[in-house]
C-alpha cells in the first residue's frame, strides 16, 4: 500500500471523541468541538441499575440532542452501562426516540464496575455476552446498539469466540480498544486484532488505542486498514487540535490562542458547576457557533466574544472582564480540572519540566494564570507546537514514567 493511498484512505475515516468517565462531560465535549472539530463523540456511560435513572434522565447528560453543527456542536452518541438487560433495556427506549443508535460500553475495567457484572466483566463468560446482547438487541431492534470492548478479560485469545458471537449481531457498529481488561491502560493496543475484527464483521468497526497523531493513526491503521473509523481518547486532551490536525497537517495553533483556549475550557467547567443549563442555552443561541473565515483572522476577538457572552448570562461572574482573568476568582473544581487539562497538554510542549509542574501546585486561580502566562511568553509566537513526545508518556499511560503510552477511552 503507497504512502499517498495510505493518506486518502485515512483522510476518508471517521474520527470521533471517545468516552471518558469524569471528562468528557457537555462542557468538555462542546470545548473539543470548538477547537477540532471530531466527526462525533460519545457520552461517558450513563451507569443504569434498577433504582437508578429512576424516571427522568438529566437533560444535561446529552444536551445535544436539541442541537446541531449549527450551533458549534458535533453528534453525540449516548453511552450506556448496566449488568442487568432489563435495566438497560428500559432506559435505552427513552434516548433510541431521538438519536439513531445507542453504544453498551463492555470495555471499563474498573474493580467496582467489574464486581457489579457490568463494563468488561461481561467479556469473562461468551454465553452470558452473546445473551446479554441478544436480549437487549431483540427488545431495542437491530441496528440499534453498539458495542464498545476491550480484547478480552484475561487474554486476547478470548477475542476469537467473542468475534464468533458478535458475526452473528445485528449491531450498528463495533468499536475494539485493542488491550484486555488485565492490561487496564498499560502496554501497546494489538490493532492487529482491531483488523482483524473489521475483515471478519458485516458491519462498522471502529479502532482505539494509542492514537496520538497522525503519524501514529497512520502506524496503527497499517494493521486495521478495513476500519471505517476511529476514537481518540486522552490524545485529544494531549492535543485538542487533533482532530483539525488530521484533516489538515499543516494547521498552526499560536501562544495566544492557546492561551485563550486553556482559559476558555476553566471557564465551560466553571459554568458547568454554577449553571449546567446555561450552557445548552448559550449554544442554542449561536454563542458557540463555528467561526467563520472572518472570524478565524481575528480569533482573539471571537473567543473573547464567546466569554463575555457566558460572564453576561451567569450573575456571579456578571463582573468578569474577558481581557483581565487574572481578576477573577474561580471555583476549586474548575481549577481542578484545569489542572487535569494541563497535566496532558504539558506533555505536548517543549518547555522545562519544573515550569509545567508550576502550574500543577499553583493554590489559586491567580497562580495558576500567573504561572501560565511564565510558560506562554516562552512559547513561539505562531505555532506552540503541540506534538507527540514519547519521552512524557508517562504522564496518561497510567504506568509511571517507564509505562508506554495507553488512552484511558
Amino acid at each position: 500500500m503507497s504512502a499517498k493511498k495510505t493518506e486518502e484512505e485515512i483522510s476518508n475515516l471517521s474520527v470521533g471523541l471517545a468516552p471518558m468517565e469524569g471528562v468528557t462531560d457537555f462542557a468538555t465535549r462542546l470545548w473539543i468541538a470548538q477547537n477540532g472539530a471530531p466527526d462525533f463523540t460519545t457520552t461517558p456511560f450513563l451507569r443504569v441499575t434498577k433504582d437508578y435513572p429512576s424516571k427522568r434522565i438529566s437533560a444535561n447528560f446529552l444536551p445535544e440532542i436539541q442541537l446541531s453543527k449549527e450551533h458549534g456542536i458535533v453528534p453525540c452518541i449516548p453511552q450506556l452501562m448496566a449488568s442487568s438487560e432489563d435495566d438497560l433495556i428500559r432506559i435505552a427506549g427513552h434516548f433510541l426516540e431521538k438519536v439513531g443508535f445507542i453504544d453498551i460500553n463492555c470495555g471499563c475495567p474498573s474493580p467496582t464496575v467489574v464486581g457489579h457484572g457490568a463494563g468488561s466483566s461481561l467479556l469473562q463468560n461468551p454465553d452470558r455476552f452473546s445473551e446479554y446482547l441478544e436480549r437487549i438487541i431483540s427488545a431495542c431492534g437491530a441496528g440499534k446498539i453498539s458495542v464498545k470492548m476491550r480484547l478480552g478479560f484475561h487474554h486476547e485469545n478470548e477475542f476469537a469466540r467473542l468475534l464468533e458471537i458478535l458475526r452473528n449481531l445485528p449491531l450498528a457498529r463495533l468499536t475494539v480498544h485493542g488491550r484486555t481488561r488485565a492490561d487496564r491502560y498499560t502496554g501497546s493496543a494489538r490493532w492487529s486484532f482491531i483488523g482483524e475484527a473489521a475483515r471478519r464483521l458485516p458491519y462498522p468497526v471502529f479502532g482505539s488505542g494509542d492514537v496520538v497523531s497522525a503519524s501514529s493513526l497512520q502506524t496503527r491503521y497499517k494493521d486495521a486498514p478495513q476500519v471505517a473509523g476511529v476514537i481518540i481518547g486522552r490524545g485529544a486532551l494531549r492535543d485538542p487540535w487533533i482532530f483539525a490536525r488530521l484533516r489538515d497537517p499543516s494547521l498552526r495553533v499560536g501562544k495566544e490562542e492557546f492561551r485563550l483556549r486553556l482559559i476558555q475550557f476553566i471557564v465551560l467547567q466553571e459554568v458547568q458547576a454554577l449553571a449546567a443549563e446555561t450552557l445548552p442555552e448559550l449554544a442554542g443561541g449561536g454563542i458557540f457557533a463555528f467561526p467563520s473565515e472572518s472570524e478565524r483572522r481575528n480569533l482573539r476577538e471571537f473567543i473573547l466574544k464567546q466569554l463575555n457572552a457566558v460572564f453576561c448570562k451567569v450573575p456571579s461572574m456578571a463582573n468578569f472582564n474577558p481581557e483581565d482573568p487574572a481578576q477573577w476568582t474561580l471555583g476549586r473544581a474548575s481549577l481542578a480540572r484545569g489542572k487535569m487539562l494541563w497535566n496532558y497538554l504539558r506533555s505536548g510542549l517543549g518547555v522545562a519540566p519544573e515550569l509545567t509542574t508550576r502550574i500543577l501546585r499553583a493554590p489559586t486561580w491567580v497562580g495558576f494564570i500567573e504561572a501560565l502566562d511564565d510558560i506562554v511568553v516562552q512559547l513561539p509566537e505562531d505555532d506552540v507546537g503541540l506534538t507527540h513526545r514519547p519521552e512524557w508518556d508517562w504522564v496518561y499511560a497510567g504506568a509511571g514514567h517507564t509505562g508506554q503510552a495507553a488512552e484511558r477511552e
